[in-house]
């Protein structure tokens, strides 16, 4: 059976055959035609011995990478080879079903014979580079396939060397990463909408590591650093925080630690920043960036300037102090005249009148106690407040604050339940102040009752505090709402068709805070505890006031 070879043989010699013919049919004259046809089957023998010595090429090519091409004719890949004309002389089934052409259309043909056009490639132009400088390349190239869908293939080419060293063709894999760059893309799209919603935030924006060096901050940010001469991208946070009156390095880095061991989620602030000579107060927020694994790998900080709700903070308590102070001193007339009324100073008065004017006081006395409470949480918001810290019986003080709300007890039906397990009852604090606390938390168990509730009143010791709790059977209050009913202004007193300001919690969180203690609630299965821890003795020395006549005068120099 005649191989490659043997044909290869037999063509040559048809060759030489051809050439001494069309000699001697020159020399000897012979007819024109005859030498015509015998110079055609001369070249006809002559590209048939070309043809077939390409074929051999081919076949020596291919022979050598035979293995390579058991392996690639079933891959998931498009695999391919190109002789240095980039002609195809070989390709895997995957090729051909993309391509719609039979495993033997392609061979001897070009890509762009095959392929629909890609603007943004040129295929021979990057194989030649492959040829020329002996490189690996990889680039994306679009491709319609036969069933007209639309593909991304990553091709990789790889020059093919023979038995001397001298590149004799390319090798090539093209992988589908439609997806990959689809997703790809999508994500891009993505990023760049977080990112420039960041840049062009109004709120301040950056992002630090773990070590403090900021990684990025966004436009709002950088232009007011810019503007003072400081650049804090790829620099430590800690470097700026001198602009930071009220938030020192160390209380930064606490701040980082915590966040870090887990003990919060979120850290919010409230700081004062000095630009050029400019006081601004900004709200400044941290929280964890997690990655794929779950662990923190970057700290973000957001700030928002504050300074417009801080001025009209001040500017709504000015006006409330003001007016409460205003209006103390006829309340305490008025109520000094029902005392006088009461005692028979100015004559006999009936029982049923008697009753009234007890109602009338009482209620006289707790406007003034709003009034009070209103001028003293101005005096604490400015610093202002000093507290008289003196000894006495708190057991005692409790029975005093009953004796003043005995009236709104009988009113609503309610029994009250004094549960004292103080090992010691004296406690140092300031007495007027604690008063007004009590008088604030069972006046509200009072009032946010439901029916004929009890209200139970617990005090204890607690290593060196007394811890007091006020609990009543009332609706359940969302842990949301207990968060924010300590805020200043914040009351959901409508939800319990009651009339509120949102001062009273407000108020006891700022004087149980000024004796270094501590505030709490809850509320479970239908009943609603609110308390407070203070030291039975104070931390630290404090000023005292000797009397309500001085307390008021310092009230009405800070107005």
């Amino acid at each position: 059976m005649l191989n490659r070879n043997n044909v290869l043989q037999v063509l040559v010699i048809i060759w030489l055959f051809s050439i001494i013919a069309v000699f001697f049919m020159i020399k000897f004259h012979v007819g024109i035609v005859h030498i015509g046809l015998e110079l055609l089957y001369l070249i006809l023998s002559t590209g048939a011995l070309a043809l077939s010595l390409l074929h051999q090429k081919q076949a020596k090519i291919i022979s050598r990478y035979e293995n390579l091409e058991s392996v690639f004719k079933n891959s998931t890949d498009m695999v391919f080879m190109q002789d240095r004309n980039f002609k195809y002389i070989f390709y895997n089934n995957f090729f051909s079903n993309i391509a719609g052409i039979k495993p033997e259309d392609a061979i001897g043909k070009r890509c762009c014979e095959i392929w629909s056009h890609d603007p943004d490639i040129d295929d021979e132009k990057l194989s030649k580079e492959v040829l020329k400088k002996g490189c690996v390349i990889k680039y994306d190239r679009k491709i319609i396939a036969a069933d007209k869908k639309k593909y991304i293939f990553e091709i990789t080419k790889s020059p093919m060397y023979d038995k001397s060293g001298k590149i004799e063709g390319i090798i090539g894999i093209s992988r589908d990463v439609t997806q990959i760059r689809e997703v790809t893309e999508a994500y891009k799209r993505v990023n760049a909408e977080r990112q420039a919603i960041l840049k062009y935030l109004p709120q301040y924006f950056y992002v630090k590591d773990l070590e403090g060096i900021v990684i990025f901050g966004n436009k709002a940010l950088l232009e007011i650093y810019r503007s003072l001469g400081v650049d804090i991208v790829g620099k430590l946070s800690h470097e700026y925080l001198a602009l930071y009156s009220n938030y020192s390095v160390e209380a930064n880095k606490a701040d980082d630690l915590r966040l870090l061991n887990g003990e919060t989620d979120c850290i919010i602030k409230e700081i004062v920043v000095n630009l050029n000579g400019k006081i601004v107060y900004m709200e400044i927020q941290k929280a964890l960036v997690l990655d794929e694994n779950g662990n923190p790998f970057r700290i973000l900080i957001t700030g928002q300037d504050i300074s417009d709700k801080k001025e009209a903070e001040k500017r709504k308590t000015n006006f409330v102090a003001t007016l409460t102070h205003d209006l103390k001193t006829p309340i305490m007339a008025q109520i000094r005249a029902i005392e006088l009324l009461l005692s028979g100073s100015l004559g006999k008065i009936d029982k049923q009148g008697e009753e009234t004017l007890c109602e009338v006081l009482f209620s006289e006395k707790y406007v003034l106690h709003m009034v009070q409470s209103l001028l003293t949480t101005f005096q604490y918001e400015e610093g202002a407040k000093k507290l008289n810290f003196r000894e006495f019986d708190f057991a005692q003080l409790i029975a005093e604050c009953l004796k003043g709300l005995e009236i709104l007890f009988k009113d609503k039906k309610q029994t009250i339940s004094v549960i004292n397990q103080l090992a010691k009852p004296l406690v140092c604090a300031d007495r007027i102040e604690i008063k007004r606390v009590l008088m604030n938390y069972i006046s509200n168990a009072v009032n946010y009752s439901c029916g004929d509730g009890e209200i139970e009143i617990l005090m204890h010791n607690k290593d060196k505090k007394v811890v007091c709790e006020v609990t009543n059977s009332g609706r359940h209050i969302p842990t949301k709402e207990i968060g924010e009913l300590f805020e200043l202004y914040k009351s959901h007193s409508h939800k319990y068709e009651q009339v509120g300001t949102g001062l009273g919690l407000y108020y006891v969180k700022k004087v149980i805070e000024a004796h270094n203690g501590e505030v709490f609630a809850q509320s479970n299965n239908g009943r609603n505890t609110f308390g407070f821890i203070i030291p039975v003795e104070p931390e630290q020395p404090a000023n005292t006031y000797n009397s309500e006549e001085e307390s008021l005068k310092n009230s009405k120099q800070a107005v």
